[in-house]
């Protein structure tokens, strides 16, 4: 009877421990508890004449008086303080995020299978009208025609200082013709509980160059890691022992909710590139169907971080790439992007372009970007089209022994792509 009743003692005992284990996860390493800041949704704004540049002008939001939104021309959307500009919205914090809500719509079939939105934000305490170049978040949507709930953690960005209070916040949207984008919700929220998981993903962005992490990624595993510690502190591995398998049972779970996330995005991100290349994949056309990279936006990222802010850039594309080039000088700016389309033409003729290019008196290319390796100076000799106008085997040899000296190779994002010259 004592060791039952030891036993029965030691099971309530685990099960209390591994409830609070699960709620403390719950609390502080997801967005549970939290305090609405702002809250937009489209058609609540009470008031606003359009402005002589072309924008809606500035109404207050409904439920929020105090606040003035803006549309502008440029396909953006303000949010500051209407009463008083000097005082700001509020003081940032690691736990701040935001969610939004968008609708993003391919109506003429262009290839743009997805886009960059840049959050932007002014301190109410530093002097200057223009928006710091650095002070912004971005994030990926799906132009595939549903509604979609991108969430950002905004306060995991280095630059989201609590030194000071935010003033007014700038969401921009990609501007590409054939291609609608509307934000149907906005929602500004802090959390209350302290933000373990925000606090981890900010030390590793702010030290390792990261610019995103996952927002499943930290809970998930740091959860997993409690749950197993948990587990083996109270030798929870005997096959009598039921708790110890629920605390395994539990911490799989986990995981395999976050492949569920990624999954997901997988399955939106195959309907968007059939959405914007639909006509090509009719035809079977498969060639021309996309000419980037699967993680073009880390490419971006990886270009940006190797050339110098105020240096400009001429990019080689094969074709009218819409995404690339939208993308490229979306995510660049305010570096200028030369695109120079080498569809059809010999080594001699992209040069000749190149040189017209750098010879722009009002700008100054400094470097040049290459997606492929065989769009350029890279390519494999033996795999060269004997077609090619103007020149033969050992012609295009000399030919490219000549213009790699004309042209240095810095740096390459993959081995047969990604090729960056100065």
């Amino acid at each position: 009877m004592m060791k039952r009743n030891k036993a029965y003692i030691r099971e309530i005992y685990v099960v209390f421990f591994l409830i609070l284990i699960i709620c403390s996860a719950i609390f502080f390493l997801f967005p549970v508890l939290n305090e609405e800041i702002i809250r937009y949704e489209r058609g609540n704004i009470l008031s606003g004449e359009a402005d002589g540049d072309g924008s809606n002008g500035a109404g207050s939001i409904a439920n929020h008086p105090e606040l003035s939104i803006k549309e502008t021309a440029d396909s953006s959307m303000i949010i500051s303080n209407s009463s008083d500009k000097e005082s700001g919205l509020f003081t940032p914090e690691v736990g701040d995020y935001i969610v939004i809500t968008i609708l993003a719509r391919n109506i003429s079939s262009v290839n743009f299978p997805k886009g960059t939105v840049n959050i932007r934000w002014k301190y109410a305490d530093k002097s200057g009208n223009d928006y710091s170049v650095s002070d912004v978040e971005k994030f990926q949507i799906f132009v595939d025609g549903l509604i979609h709930d991108y969430h950002i953690n905004i306060g995991e960005n280095p630059r989201w200082e609590s030194s000071g209070k935010i003033s007014e916040i700038k969401i921009e949207l990609p501007e590409v013709e054939g291609v609608d984008i509307d934000i149907e919700k906005i929602s500004l929220k802090k959390r209350v509980a302290t933000s373990v998981d925000s606090h981890v993903n900010r030390f590793f962005r702010n030290n390792f160059n990261i610019r995103e992490v996952n927002r499943f990624f930290i809970p998930a595993y740091l959860g997993f890691i409690m749950l197993c510690f948990f587990t083996c502190s109270l030798k929870l591995v005997s096959k009598k022992v039921i708790t110890g398998k629920m605390a395994f049972s539990f911490a799989a779970m986990i995981l395999v909710v976050f492949s569920f996330y990624y999954m997901k995005n997988e399955v939106f991100t195959v309907k968007s590139y059939f959405d914007s290349y639909r006509k090509n994949i009719s035809e079977g056309d498969f060639k021309n169907t996309y000419l980037g990279f699967y993680d073009f936006e880390k490419f971006i990222a990886w270009l940006d971080e190797n050339t110098p802010e105020n240096e400009n850039l001429i990019v080689l594309v094969r074709g009218e790439q819409i995404y690339i080039m939208s993308e490229m000088a979306y995510n660049l700016y305010p570096k200028d992007i030369k695109f120079i389309n080498i569809s059809g033409k010999s080594l001699g003729d992209i040069e000749t372009d190149i040189d017209i290019a750098i010879r722009d008196s009002e700008r100054e290319y400094s470097y040049l970007v290459s997606l492929s390796g065989e769009d350029f100076i890279n390519r494999d000799l033996s795999m060269i089209d004997a077609s090619d106008p103007g020149f033969e085997g050992a012609d295009i040899e000399e030919k490219i022994k000549t213009l790699q000296k004309k042209y240095v190779l810095e740096k390459n994002y993959r081995e047969a792509g990604g090729f960056l010259y100065r």
